[in-house]
């Protein structure tokens, strides 16, 4: 239970972005009734997914608690929608 508790703490940040980029997987678990759980297991991907920026920021530049989570539209150029 230490350990866990000490890796917990030098993770935190990590942890903190999974644990809310990956709240709708929950959701999707709760409220899915097959027995396959294929909802959740495509939500949960689509979630990992888009976490994967914020976790490589964060692990590439400094691994603390006040991140700067800028949008990433601002960091790869994409089409902007609002001209289509």
């Amino acid at each position: 239970m230490l350990a866990a508790t000490g890796l917990l703490v030098f993770t935190l940040p990590t942890v903190l972005i999974l644990s809310v980029g990956m709240l709708p997987t929950l959701a999707a678990y709760i409220v899915d009734r097959r027995r396959e759980k294929y909802t959740t297991l495509c939500v949960g991907s689509m979630n990992f997914v888009g976490v994967i920026p914020f976790l490589a920021t964060l692990w590439t530049e400094d691994h603390r608690v006040p991140i700067r989570l800028t949008p990433i539209p601002t960091r790869c150029r994409v089409l902007p929608l609002s001209r289509i």
